[in-house]
């Protein structure tokens, strides 16, 4: 297949270092990036900017992002990870997707309200994309946190021009953490009721962000060759094997 340089990549990730990282996921969302913006592709990242992160950034926009019949604002910054490749000077840009509710704490994870804060990145992520004039060729989300990305766009956004056409690709770095929570989260995501369904997003009673990635992406992938076999295994699967 001959290579698509005009190609354009939101790469979209909780995690991505220098700015926040627990593990593995940051490491992989701070440089795979680098690696395509040396091979000559337009790639932009979105993260939520956390309180820890100290770093250069502009303000972009803002605009009000609706939360199941409640309006939350989405302030975005821009800033951008610098390094050099081949002698020459390169960036790879970063949305810092801001909420003072929902981003402005000590930790990233674990509070009671993951759900409706993950839910808000992914919709402000969406929301974004006509208001900076960038329209990604293929939105790249990485573990259950992005999940509902692929959703939204097969399930509340198909109908709108901007997003025609938009391919995602969702990528699985620890298939253990699934995001899944009450049906009550339902409420705030603003889909059809035939979306909690075992075919689609119902995870044994729950919602999964994690199956709403596996359901709606267009193409899977996963951090090896060997965990995607593991992973398709009932011993390694963690229920989501037949998926």
């Amino acid at each position: 297949m001959k290579e698509n340089k005009n190609l354009k990549v939101l790469f979209v990730s909780v995690e991505v270092a220098p700015f926040a990282k627990t593990g593995g996921l940051a490491d992989v969302a701070g440089s795979l990036p680098k690696s395509l913006v040396s091979m000559g592709y337009d790639v932009r990242i979105a993260m939520p900017r956390y309180q820890q992160i100290e770093a250069d950034m502009k303000y972009v926009t803002d605009f009000p992002v609706d939360m199941g019949g409640r309006q939350s604002t989405c302030i975005v910054r821009e800033g951008e990870i610098g390094f050099k490749a081949d002698g020459k000077d390169l960036s790879v840009p970063v949305y810092f997707v801001d909420n003072y509710h929902y981003f402005n704490r000590g930790g990233i994870y674990c509070y009671f309200d993951d759900a409706d804060r993950f839910a808000f990145f992914c919709k402000a992520t969406l929301d974004m994309l006509p208001k900076i004039d960038f329209k990604p060729d293929i939105i790249h989300c990485n573990d259950w946190h992005t999940g509902p990305i692929c959703m939204f766009l097969n399930e509340k956004y198909k109908d709108y021009p901007f997003y025609k056409n938009i391919k995602t690709m969702f990528t699985i770095h620890n298939l253990e953490y699934q995001g899944n929570f009450s049906r009550d989260v339902m409420g705030i995501m603003g889909v059809p009721d035939e979306v909690f369904v075992p075919e689609k997003v119902e995870f044994y009673g729950m919602f999964s962000f994690m199956k709403a990635g596996l359901v709606y992406a267009d193409i899977i992938t996963t951090v090896s060759e060997t965990y995607a076999k593991e992973i398709q295994t009932e011993r390694y699967g963690e229920k989501l094997e037949a998926c």
